[in-house]
């Protein structure tokens, strides 16, 4: 029998700890040992960010939250989700940083144990909930130029991204000339 749990997380801090934590998880583990995950994925990465969807049989948060005491100088933000999570609507939101971690257990807001109540997703639905997401959308636009006015010396995170992933200086000369000089096979 198996018991999946679905991890999709983020880790922040510096550059050289992230590179460690992600070396760790991407690795085969020793004769004997669990690994952190049974399979994964790395959604996002950037200089002191990456992103992460992963999976294990068993384990629950303990593979999360034991990655956070082990490098408590980083910054862990996700969510557990067990294959069952459609029987009893639960998930967990794990929070650490700074060596204090927790994991919450969470309800989906419209949830129904009851199976007879179930019923198939219209396109009205997708309609409501897609105009929901426009509303948010459309608050979270104005809230960041709100927060822009009031901050416009902190950069905006989808800029601090962009920025770390644009090639630096002599780096795109540096690679044509290594294409160029690769032998073609």
């Amino acid at each position: 029998m198996s018991s999946w749990w679905e991890y999709d997380f983020s880790v922040v801090g510096k550059h050289e700890l992230v590179e460690k934590v992600k070396e760790e998880i991407t690795a085969l583990p020793a004769e004997g040992e669990q690994p952190y995950f049974h399979y994964l994925h790395v959604v996002h990465e950037a200089a002191g960010f990456l992103v992460v969807h992963a999976g294990r049989n068993y384990g629950g948060c303990d593979p999360l939250l034991a990655l956070s005491d082990k490098y408590p100088d980083l910054a862990f933000a996700g969510k557990v989700e067990h294959e069952q999570q459609c029987q009893d609507g639960g998930y967990y939101i794990v929070r650490a940083h700074a060596g204090y971690s927790y994991a919450h257990g969470m309800q989906y807001d419209d949830f129904d144990p009851n199976p007879e109540n179930w019923r198939t997703v219209t396109a009205e639905d997708m309609q409501r909930s897609a105009a929901d997401y426009d509303r948010r959308i459309l608050w979270l636009v104005e809230r960041r130029e709100t927060c822009r006015q009031g901050f416009p010396e902190v950069p905006d995170i989808i800029d601090v991204i962009k920025a770390s992933r644009e090639p630096k200086r002599g780096e795109v000369q540096q690679l044509q000339q290594e294409v160029q000089a690769t032998p073609e096979r």
